[in-house]
């Protein structure tokens, strides 16, 4: 599914439009007569929380217009999301939402309230195999009382689209809260992380995989290196990489406004990235209609990026 001129389709939310979202909220179309498609990423905060002291419940009406948002204005093929409680109300009808636009739904069952959820357009894609959790630790106990428990670990499976074989990862690294001993946990998952990329490379023989979510860190922060550093990975959400007009921040909440929500590949291996096509969703430039978007939506907005289907450079 291409997007040309999706800049006018109408996202109805508390009085939010295209209008108001300004021409800017969406990429123009990258891929232009080319088949591909759209993957991304998009922490929708604290979604279906049980302590609403964290985050209010959203409506039917809002997760209905969340929906629309993934499924018809940014018209994402796959989507990995972040911070989900998938044994909630919300979930249900969150997953009914997207089924009625032909997406299928695989949730983890770590992090508790906050759970990594992979969803997918089956009339796009097709699932090669099951999805599910990578094994690795959900748990630290590191040196000098560094502690961190029930981590989410990340989904993973193989997709097809038209001739595109690859493997997709969601991620949701640990949160930034604890200072230096995040830091050092994060740097210990990437570890975990490369470590069953390679294995399952190996064993596949698949060389495309594309790794989205919530890295919780710039692509520049030392916690990410195990992953980004002599290992062909490169984040996509560099400036160099992004589309003209794209958001220049994923985290949209003072103080902490950067980008932490990426998309990362090995470039080498994976050419039907289409060149400057990441873009990160621009939310409402008016004051109220932001505020709106940060209380009732998220305090992220969602990155995605665009890949060929026509070939796949395996073969």
């Amino acid at each position: 599914m291409n997007r040309l001129g999706r800049a006018a389709i109408l996202f109805v939310f508390l009085g939010f439009s295209a209008a108001a979202f300004g021409p800017r909220a969406l990429a123009l179309d990258a891929c232009g007569d080319n088949p591909c498609i759209q993957i991304g990423t998009f922490n929708v905060e604290w979604f279906g929380t049980s302590d609403t002291r964290k985050h209010k419940h959203r409506s039917a009406l809002v997760v209905q217009q969340i929906a629309d948002l993934i499924a018809t204005q940014l018209d994402l093929e796959i989507v990995v999301l972040e911070e989900i409680n998938s044994g909630s109300a919300e979930f249900d009808r969150l997953e009914t939402a997207l089924e009625a636009q032909g997406y299928k739904l695989a949730s983890g069952t770590t992090g508790r309230d906050q759970r990594v959820v992979i969803a997918y357009d089956d009339d796009e894609v097709d699932l090669i195999d099951e999805v599910e959790e990578l094994d690795v630790r959900s748990s630290f106990s590191l040196s000098g009382g560094c502690r961190s428990t029930g981590l989410r670990r990340p989904l993973a499976a193989t997709f097809r689209a038209g001739e595109f074989d690859f493997i997709f990862i969601g991620v949701h690294l640990k949160s930034q809260l604890t200072g230096a001993c995040a830091d050092r946990v994060r740097k210990e998952q990437c570890k975990d992380l490369i470590a069953k990329i390679d294995e399952r490379v190996e064993s596949s023989g698949e060389k495309d995989v594309i790794i989205a979510g919530d890295f919780n860190a710039t692509f520049d922060d030392s916690s990410l290196n195990p992953l980004l550093q002599n290992t062909g990975f490169r984040a996509l959400t560099r400036p160099t990489r992004r589309a003209k007009g794209s958001n220049s921040i994923s985290y949209l909440k003072a103080p902490f406004q950067t980008i932490i929500d990426h998309l990362v590949v090995r470039l080498d291996d994976t050419t039907e990235w289409v060149a400057k096509s990441t873009f990160i969703f621009n939310p409402p430039s008016d004051a109220t209609l932001l505020k709106r978007y940060l209380d009732f939506i998220s305090d992220h907005a969602p990155a995605w990026a665009s890949f060929g289907t026509a070939a796949d450079d395996d073969d």
